[in-house]
């Protein structure tokens, strides 16, 4: 019977607090959608000019950008990723590895969108599954 009551309070509190959350409550650079690069590549403008983290293989050291794949870095299929601009915050190590990288989606047009205003990137360590923080401004 406990368990009901307890079930119970958290829908209803549910209902009490869900409502009360503006649409401005849900904006600004708090916010960060955390998505996969394929649903940013077929979809771009629902995320124009929002923060997100993502993962992708970053690569090309003198024009930094995110592929989907180590295979699509290696054949330069630059429909399968977007540049991504740093302000010479990129580190050596960030390149040419599997990273979840954070920063502002530009969308110029419906072909032409970045990442920028980097806020960190992480990389995943060849040995195990945890990630360990590349660079970062904040």
């Amino acid at each position: 019977m406990i368990g009901k009551r307890v079930v119970l309070f958290f829908l209803l509190a549910g209902i009490v607090i869900l409502p009360s959350l503006r649409s401005s409550d849900l904006k600004g650079d708090s916010l960060i959608y955390y998505i996969s690069m394929v649903n940013l590549i077929n979809s771009p403008s629902d995320y124009k000019d929002k923060k997100v983290s993502l993962v992708g293989y970053l690569a090309r050291e003198s024009d930094p950008y995110l592929y989907l794949s180590k295979e699509h870095a290696f054949l330069s299929d630059i429909s399968s990723g977007f540049p991504v601009f740093m302000r010479d915050l990129i580190a050596s190590k960030c390149m040419n590895r599997f990273v979840r990288i954070t920063g502002r989606f530009t969308l110029d047009s419906p072909n032409e969108f970045a990442l920028t205003d980097i806020s960190n990137i992480w990389i995943k360590r060849d040995t195990d599954q945890i990630l360990v923080l590349c660079t970062g401004v904040d």
